[in-house]
């Protein structure tokens, strides 16, 4: 019994991780450690999920951080204050610039690149791309969270199609 938490738990790990999420949670699950396809699916889906509101919480928080940390540097820092300036005036320049784009393409447009089953394409990267750009935080879990469902559905159909292939021969 120990074994199949053990299991469960990894796949769940492997879920909420940047570098695998649902791409690496749902082949692992179902092919490695043989566990049941639909709780692989559901369990790893719903994990990908539950990551996109605290990196949100995350991002915003470390950014005040910033924000204040920069009004009280002094002038003997000048290299870290040079930094965040560059940071927040990187921000500010790119959200005017894509602001027309995010406007007309934002929640199909973050779904579309958050479902791409690559890698660095996933909810946290989807995520921080969002509240680089400004997108409203409904929007970003409504847009992350469809482009989790869809990479996850398509992950699940390739694991299938691919053991179903290798049943022919």
């Amino acid at each position: 019994m120990s074994t199949l938490l053990f299991q469960v738990l990894f796949t769940l790990f492997l879920a909420v991780m940047p570098f695998s999420e649902v791409r690496g949670a749902i082949p692992y699950g179902i092919l490695v450690a043989k566990l049941n396809p639909i709780l692989v699916f559901t369990a790893s889906t719903l994990a990908n999920l539950a990551i996109i509101y605290p990196l949100l919480i995350t991002l915003n928080s470390v950014e005040n951080f910033l924000l204040r940390r920069l009004e009280k540097l002094s002038r003997k820092k000048v290299f870290w204050r040079k930094v965040l300036a560059k940071y927040f005036r990187f921000r500010e320049k790119t959200r005017r610039k894509v602001n027309p784009y995010v406007n007309r393409y934002g929640v199909i447009g973050l779904a579309v690149y958050t479902s791409i089953p690559l890698p660095f394409t996933g909810a946290w990267t989807a995520t921080f791309a969002a509240y680089i750009l400004g997108v409203k935080w409904k929007t970003t879990f409504l847009s992350v969270g469809l482009g989790v469902v869809l990479a996850a559905t398509l992950i699940f159909s390739m694991v299938f199609l691919g053991v179903s292939i290798k049943l022919f021969f």
